[in-house]
């Protein structure tokens, strides 16, 4: 195999245009700026060597490289070191439609380049034995503040439910010795001031920062004392009014009281959980399966066809569009009934709501929000409920409830739950009814209120039954309904969730079998069990216990829980991998040893597409040497050439090769440029 690199190069600050350089891989970086040099083309022959800076960059070769692009390429990697060898670089085969190596004059460059560092962290949580390790590189003149602001994004989800000054940030600047492990076993900050949000990395930074130290301990301020589940949702309804609907869901003043997120109802975007409504409640995710598969029945569409005709109509008051509603929906249902609010109808179950209707006369033409108005219609019957009996907060149930939300001629349906706080979740798209009546969408609503019946009957069935008070701790509302799994041997197994979730987020959460097993559970859109299997058989993933299909589309990943403490030196415990802190041998062998494992996956047919650090674990021996690794986290592998890029890949905090973008396929040279910048973040 030929070590020769044809490198593909333009300079800017001084012409613009493509040249090929040939060169041995086995040179170094400050040959190259010669051979560069040495090409006429180049016209940089009577150029400085000081005044020139490389860069390497994988861009399309017919890129303009325009002042923005380049700052953001610029601010965001080092130029090459004149002693690094070029085989460290481009370890990858290269694509000759690409732009391999910017030339920068410096003294002609038109952008301002800020004056990076890169600096290690190490995240100690309080009374948790769990470390995470990351570099930032950011321009020193920054403030404290602003490099916490980044430390959040850096780490979401882990700190999205942290406020920015809570992350307390120290200074130990060690170097890899007994001294490093001691803080890392047990950090001890007593007297130790945090950084001040004030001060500018420079001033904290004087010097640059050694590559192979600990620069920064990341120690989240200590978060108030937990409440109970029962009081935690006391305090909410305490604190809570939920105030007149027709008032409360005006524009002003639904927005007034989302200024503290009350409710979870994605308005503000930020203001949701991660967990949705259909993983809290298997009747919602049965009834979004149902709206898409089911076969809707005569009486479906006659009643569609019945509410399309009437709600078409102008109606000059809410009240006259909802009683004609509720009349429409009363006879195909045979259970609603009409409450103290005239433009609401509650569907009801013993002392439970099974369903709240609400609507507007016509589109656009009210002041309030009828989603906000079924929202707090929601809240006050919680209240009631709770204040008359003293038991909703006390109640082993997220007590799930369907809204049909009527503006004009247009229906929108959505489900809401009670955890510690209360959330809300669209659950299909908005129906218009005054679609023609050959229309597909009339099908789809006549299917979707066939689905919702279905689902109103299995609510009215659930409420029908005794529901179970919170005696143990064992039960939470803030992880999944589901807590059973089918074996590869065809046994059911049950488990309970453990009470601290890091991962929750990522709706990744840990828990124990009824035998004491420790697991990983993960929900996911989309996985690829086989790739999980394969590397799982060459004993670099956790068991794969489960896969298994829910409501929804919905998939369960039941595994083997590792033990991950990282840094800690206990034998068999996996820790994130962090190139900063290995020497280069074992760099290597690390990486040739990944390396493998990908090209087999690829032989046998798959991708794994998101080969980050984060999904790297390696655990060491007793010598601290890396004894072996696990891969981790196959939500975007599949099979080559069928598998695509989800939506909005991150390309702004990770690194990545410049195909990988939404929707597009998910290449075997991708995973290798991964690769390569995973065990190259310099390079």
């Amino acid at each position: 195999m030929s070590n020769t690199l044809c490198l593909n190069c333009t300079v800017v600050g001084a012409t613009h245009h493509i040249f090929q350089v040939k060169i041995a891989s086995t040179n170094t970086a400050s040959a190259l700026l010669k051979a560069i040099k040495d090409e006429k083309s180049s016209k940089v022959c009577d150029i400085d060597d000081g005044d020139l800076a490389l860069y390497d960059v994988s861009l399309p070769i017919n890129v303009q490289v325009e002042p923005d692009i380049l700052k953001d390429i610029l601010g965001s990697k080092h130029p090459l070191q004149p002693t690094i060898q070029l085989s460290a670089i481009f370890a990858a085969p290269l694509y000759y439609q690409q732009l391999h190596i910017i030339v920068v004059v410096l003294s002609k460059l038109q952008v301002t380049l800020p004056e990076l560092i890169t600096l290690n962290f190490l995240v100690c949580l309080r009374d948790n034995p769990r470390r995470w390790s990351f570099p930032i590189t950011i321009d020193r003149n920054k403030r404290v503040f602003d490099l916490k602001v980044v430390i959040k994004k850096k780490r979401s989800p882990e700190f999205d439910h942290l406020p920015v000054t809570a992350l307390d940030l120290y200074l130990p600047s060690l170097p890899r010795d007994d001294k490093f492990q001691q803080w890392v076993d047990g950090p001890d900050l007593d007297g130790q001031r945090p950084l001040d949000p004030l001060q500018t990395l420079a001033e904290n930074f004087p010097r640059v920062p050694e590559k192979s130290h600990l620069h920064v301990i990341v120690h989240p301020a200590p978060p108030c004392q937990v409440m109970p589940l029962i009081e935690e949702r006391a305090s909410y309804l305490a604190k809570n009014r939920a105030g007149d609907s027709s008032i409360g869901a005006s524009l002003a003043k639904f927005s007034d009281t989302q200024k503290n997120d009350v409710y979870l109802c994605h308005r503000p975007f930020e203001a949701y959980d991660p967990l949705p409504v259909t993983l809290r409640e298997p009747i919602f995710s049965e009834f979004v399966d149902d709206c898409r598969a089911c076969e809707p029945t005569g009486e479906d569409s006659r009643f569609v066809h019945e509410l399309s005709r009437q709600m078409a109509r102008s109606y000059f008051s809410v009240e006259k569009r909802m009683e004609t509603f509720r009349r429409l929906f009363s006879s195909y249902t045979a259970t609603a009934s009409s409450t103290q609010f005239v433009t609401d109808g509650d569907l009801v179950a013993g002392k439970f709501l099974v369903a709240i209707a609400v609507g507007t006369k016509e589109t656009g033409t009210d002041n309030n929000d009828p989603f906000a108005q079924g929202l707090i219609r929601y809240h006050q019957f919680i209240k009631q409920l709770n204040n008359s009996r003293g038991i909703v907060t006390q109640l082993r149930s997220v007590i799930p409830c369907f809204h049909i939300v009527v503006f004009g001629a247009c229906v929108g349906i959505a489900g809401s739950v009670f955890t510690t706080k209360i959330q809300y979740d669209a659950l299909v798209p908005i129906i218009p009814l005054f679609c023609h009546p050959t229309d597909d969408m009339q099908e789809m609503a006549a299917r979707t209120f066939g689905a919702l019946k279905i689902a109103l009957e299995k609510l009215t069935d659930m409420y029908s039954k005794p529901i179970l008070f919170l005696v143990t701790p064992t039960w939470s509302p803030l992880c999944p309904y589901r807590r059973h799994y089918t074996d590869s041997n065809n046994d059911t197994e049950t488990f309970t969730y453990n009470m601290n979730q890091d991962f929750r987020r990522n709706l990744v959460f840990f828990g124990k079998t009824d035998r004491g097993v420790p697991i990983c559970i993960k929900f996911v859109k989309r996985y690829s069990p086989e790739a999980h299997r394969f590397c799982a058989r060459k004993g670099h993933a956790p068991e794969l216990i489960a896969y298994e299909k829910l409501p929804g589309a919905w998939y369960m990943v039941v595994m083997g829980a590792l033990a991950i403490y990282p840094y800690s030196r206990r034998i068999g415990s996996y820790k994130h991998f962090t190139p900063h802190f290995y020497p280069s041998l074992e760099l290597k062998q690390l990486e040739e040893a990944v390396t493998a494992l990908i090209g087999d996956l690829h032989n046998e047919g798959y991708v794994h597409g998101d080969l980050r650090d984060v999904n790297l674990l390696v655990r060491h021996d007793a010598q601290d040497k890396i004894k072996d690794f696990m891969l981790i986290d196959f939500d975007w592998a599949g099979e080559v050439h069928k598998t695509r890029y989800p939506r909005l890949v991150d390309r702004e905090l990770v690194r990545r090769p410049s195909g990988a973008q939404d929707g597009m396929e998910i290449l075997k040279d991708h995973d290798l440029e991964m690769l390569h910048f995973l065990f190259h973040p310099y390079g």
